[in-house]
């Protein structure tokens, strides 16, 4: 008997601890919009939902901001005041982002991609506040998007 895959010095084995995150929009056909992504926490991969029938719906997807105290998250805040203005609830432009989540090895080369396209803000929580705690202030969005696509990145070693 023996133990397959596992015993099999090309395999890859993937890590959760290292990711990053781009996001970006168009505000018009020409006028690129990087959402700066530098601080994000992504806690998990896209959820993929199948029913009894076969119908498959992705779940929104969640993921942590740290708030800098500078101007690192201007663009992400004007973005968000332009799907949704938060000062009198009411939805504002159509303005889809993309959003790329990438896993990274210990050497920091990708090893799997989820593109998002159509991604929609659909909850915004701006965080709480702790006079006992020193932890840096996040700021948690939750998106819907239409499409989702992955891309398995890792090549099988080669002695």
């Amino acid at each position: 008997m023996t133990i397959g895959l596992l015993g099999n010095t090309n395999v890859v084995f993937k890590r959760k601890f290292k990711w990053i995150a781009d996001m970006w929009c168009y505000d018009d056909p020409h006028n690129l919009i990087i959402l700066n992504t530098k601080k994000v926490i992504v806690r998990k991969r896209p959820t993929l939902n199948i029913d009894d029938n076969g119908k498959a719906t992705w779940e929104p997807f969640q993921f942590d901001i740290e708030c800098a105290g500078s101007t690192d998250n201007k663009e992400l805040y004007e973005y968000l005041a332009k799907c949704y203005d938060y000062t009198n609830g009411m939805p504002n432009e159509n303005l889809p982002a993309t959003l790329r989540i990438s896993m990274l090895d210990e050497a920091g080369e990708p090893q799997e991609e989820w593109l998002m396209n159509g991604v929609w803000p659909t909850a915004i929580n701006f965080g709480e506040l702790d006079f006992s705690s020193s932890e840096e202030v996040t700021l948690q969005l939750t998106v819907r998007f239409e499409k989702c696509r992955y891309r398995n990145l890792v090549e099988p070693k080669t002695d």
